[in-house]
């Protein structure tokens, strides 16, 4: 064999090896134009009505009801849940980080490890490892691999779910408000964007703004799990909302060391601490 031909042979070996290894490793990293859009598109996410979430054995199911996210006929938390769709169906084509099975394990993505999305019970994404703001995901039974951002939460604990906070609302709607203790009664009305108590006088609309976030804010402990006994018979305070033609009440029961709150729109029973209680009451007392 000349060395002319033994040359042609080593470089045609090279080529050929060069050619294999490109097919083992660069499918794995290579960022090319991914098909995610192409699948997720077909669902706009405004007519979502359903999200399921499963992992290791525990499932819940969020159903979107009259434009109300239920738990458990429960409501659900529409911040955390629209945090995730958004994270879904994010609006530029999201980084492809691999194009086939070898490194599910790594990436958490196995059935076993990864949380199963389903989406109005047709579209099935697989959630896996969270790494600081990456999230990695893969589509229906597709081999590719994703990257996503981190959403706010993907449990398969309810409890991680439930729109805890006593009265999720707008305060710019708010038009009324009425607030019952012991002793006194109070009475504000919004009108041309001034508020006045039952004497026509104004109030600091600073001070009613205050008043409004320190309620909308508070996100009780628990739903009430225990016998109602332990707290008081008559409404230490109620609170009475009008916003947006709605109305709302909520009557503040005091427990040993909380309070619980009677929701009545929903007739949910929630649990509150006594320090977003006293924070409460202290505003009623020295700004209203």
């Amino acid at each position: 064999m000349t060395n002319k031909n033994l040359k042609i042979i080593i470089i045609t070996f090279v080529v050929l090896l060069g050619l294999l290894l490109i097919k083992i490793y660069l499918p794995e990293n290579i960022n090319q134009e991914s098909p995610y859009l192409n699948v997720i598109n077909k669902i706009d996410p405004k007519n979502i009505t359903s999200i399921d979430i499963e992992k290791d054995k525990e499932k819940i199911e969020l159903k979107n009801v009259k434009n109300t996210w239920l738990l458990n006929e429960k409501k659900a938390d529409p911040d955390k849940i629209e945090s995730l769709i958004t994270v879904l169906f994010p609006v530029k084509e999201p980084e492809l980080i691999a194009r086939t099975y070898k490194n599910y394990k790594q990436y958490d993505l196995l059935k076993d490890l990864a949380t199963k999305i389903t989406i109005n019970r047709d579209l099935s994404i697989y959630g896996g490892k969270i790494d600081g703001t990456d999230f990695y995901v893969r589509i229906n039974e597709s081999p590719e691999v994703y990257l996503l951002k981190n959403p706010s939460t993907i449990s398969s604990d309810p409890n991680d779910w439930y729109d805890k906070k006593i009265l999720n609302i707008e305060n710019e709607k708010v038009t009324k408000i009425t607030i019952k203790d012991s002793s006194k009664s109070l009475s504000l009305v919004k009108k041309d964007n001034k508020w006045l108590d039952q004497d026509k006088k104004e109030v600091t609309t600073e001070n009613v703004k205050m008043f409004l976030d320190s309620l909308t804010n508070i996100t009780a402990l628990s739903f009430l799990a225990v016998s109602q006994d332990i707290y008081s018979n008559e409404a230490e305070l109620t609170i009475n909302i009008d916003y947006d033609n709605k109305k709302e009440e909520l009557q503040f029961f005091k427990g040993d060391s909380d309070y619980l709150v009677k929701r009545n729109s929903d007739k949910e029973q929630l649990v509150i601490s006594d320090y977003n209680m006293s924070s409460l009451t202290s505003i009623i007392e020295e700004k209203l």
